[in-house]
């Protein structure tokens, strides 16, 4: 995969990397959280919003 990556000049990117943007597209996207706790297999909630990444104006200025 590594090797794919650097042909198309993407940074390598790990596992709990996509899990986190995951999370973050599936609630942009209008997923509730419950549903995204599920899917990523946590058993508290709280967990789930530690993923969970929401672009805000903040972010990105």
């Amino acid at each position: 995969m590594v090797e794919y990556l650097l042909k198309a000049n993407l940074p390598h990117v790990g596992f709990h990397s996509l899990r986190h943007s995951f999370a973050t597209f599936m609630y942009e996207a209008g997923s509730e959280s419950t549903t995204i706790q599920q899917l990523l297999g946590h058993e508290s909630l709280l967990t789930t919003l530690i993923y969970i990444h929401p672009i805000t104006l903040e972010t990105i200025m």
